[in-house]
């Protein structure tokens, strides 16, 4: 379990760069609108190569080496993001973009397998590691602007390293094409599906647009972060408490709390933004919505899926829930924002929201 700690620390930890991550391109010379286009390449990378590098594993049994060649790879393109060349830079982007796509999935399979109900603690340790990366990075960024990319890099190695010593994997028989087809078919396994895009539709509009709305609404930077860690700081208490909130709910029932959280927090956030310290205390509950989330949705998974697509299953739930809707979200909210407010977006998460709520509902009588 310390080896685990000590990886999900690195590897969460290293996403600490990502709040920065524009601000370095820009800094590098790219276009705000340039910038935004080669993030896209994030979840365009999650949607298809997380799923497609799973799939790979689960047909060789090779986990913990391409694990460690997905932490290496991507600490290599990191790299590529400290020197000021705009040119190596999409590159580097587009490689990252591939190279992290199964660290999660592969991680996280690997990890419900081994701990069952204490993944949460681990994945845990990974948040904390990620506060202290973003209100490091924050100052540090001011004495070195590349700092965010290099302190990735430095957490990305360390678990590329950690990587070799991780539990192994039990050994299965590859699945075959008809086993994939069964379990996609699994009318549980699509409405898990559903819950986590509808979840995820919210969750990426905060977690790009949250500080903009602040800001356009005249709410000072310090308390758009201070809602920012504080939510974190939830989600860190919920994952610690994950076990017992499994024993004692259940993962289906957990699907609902999460879920149904985000109407009162997307109501708040929209329609009380003239009151920003209620708005940024409702952002705790950011740390329940995707905490409760995603320690049910990775242990309903690993439920539902045959040990030999157990990293394929896992990868599915990222790159619909993070991948497809992150897509749909940046898309839909660069439209909308090109003629509205974000005070309006923000409100018509609710939809999003009361949908994933109803579709988790109906989860926990799907089997």
């Amino acid at each position: 379990m310390p080896r685990l700690m000590a990886w999900y620390a690195g590897a969460v930890g290293a996403l600490g760069m990502l709040p920065f991550l524009a601000v370095r391109l820009t800094d590098a010379g790219f276009s705000d609108s340039a910038a935004t286009a080669l993030l896209v390449l994030l979840p365009l990378g999650t949607l298809f190569g997380g799923p497609a590098w799973s799939w790979w594993v689960d047909h060789t049994g090779r986990a913990r080496s391409t694990l460690t060649a997905a932490l290496a790879l991507s600490a290599l393109a990191v790299a590529a993001l400290i020197p000021d060349n705009p040119a190596i830079m999409v590159g580097a982007m587009a490689l990252f973009a591939i190279a992290r796509a199964p660290i999660f999935p592969l991680a996280d399979a690997l990890t419900v397998r081994h701990l069952g109900a204490r993944y949460g603690i681990v994945r845990a340790v990974g948040s904390i590691a990620y506060i202290g990366v973003v209100l490091s990075s924050g100052a540090l960024r001011e004495w070195w602007e590349p700092w965010p990319v290099a302190l990735a890099v430095a957490l990305l190695v360390a678990a590329a390293l950690i990587t070799p010593s991780l539990p192994g994997p039990p050994q299965t028989r590859p699945p075959s094409r008809a086993q994939w087809l069964e379990l996609v078919a699994s009318p549980a396994v699509r409405l898990l599906l559903v819950v986590a895009f509808l979840n995820g539709l919210s969750l990426t509009t905060y977690d790009h647009l949250f500080t903009l709305h602040m800001e356009r609404s005249g709410v000072s930077a310090w308390v758009s972060g201070c809602a920012v860690a504080w939510g974190v700081t939830i989600e860190v208490m919920v994952m610690f408490a994950g076990p017992r909130l499994l024993r004692r709910f259940g993962a289906t029932s957990l699907l609902v709390f999460a879920t149904a959280s985000g109407i009162p927090r997307f109501a708040i956030t929209a329609l009380a933004i003239d009151q920003p310290l209620i708005v940024a205390a409702a952002q705790g509950l950011h740390g329940f919505q995707f905490g409760v989330f995603w320690i049910a949705a990775i242990h309903h998974m690993a439920r539902l899926a045959p040990p030999n697509l157990s990293r394929s299953a896992q990868s599915l739930l990222p790159a619909t829930g993070f991948g497809l809707a992150t897509l749909c979200s940046l898309g839909t909210s660069a439209v909308w924002l090109s003629v509205g407010s974000t005070r309006a977006l923000f409100a018509a998460l609710l939809i999003p929201a009361a949908l994933a709520t109803a579709a988790a509902a109906l989860l926990k009588r799907t089997r």
